[in-house]
């Protein structure tokens, strides 16, 4: 009896109890705002797009640059809701010679390859053909 207590505790004893360490090729999902904009790419088309003077160019990475009355450019960055209905561009910096920051939502009312619809809050509708 004693020997057999004895080699079931040497043999417990040397049972490696430690737990395995993370190996290099354990996958760790980091995700970043150009990664959930290439995502969403396959149902909202990120690109350049085009409505008389206006264009609007929705990059992968989540940047824009825009232009709503043809000359001035803004720059910031663009975000789409997760049910995919609102676009919201919102810019970097104010404006030359205007105090507040530009920072728009629209509701996305249609969205092909060739065609992007928003309206804004105020009820106005921009047809964006792409460019």
């Amino acid at each position: 009896m004693f020997i057999f207590m004895a080699l079931l505790a040497f043999g417990l004893g040397s049972c490696n109890s430690e737990a395995p360490a993370a190996s290099v090729n354990d996958a760790i999902e980091v995700t970043t705002r150009g990664q959930k904009a290439e995502e969403k790419a396959d149902n909202f088309t990120a690109g350049k797009w085009e409505d008389q003077n206006t264009f609007v160019n929705l990059k992968l990475d989540g940047s824009f640059e825009a232009s709503f009355d043809g000359e001035t450019t803004i720059v910031g960055s663009w975000t789409l809701s997760d049910d995919e209905k609102q676009l919201s561009l919102k810019a970097e910096e104010s404006l030359e010679g205007k105090g507040s920051v530009f920072a728009k939502t629209y509701e996305v009312v249609e969205a092909t390859p060739d065609l992007l619809k928003v309206k804004d809050e105020e009820g106005y509708e921009l047809a964006f053909k792409a460019a």
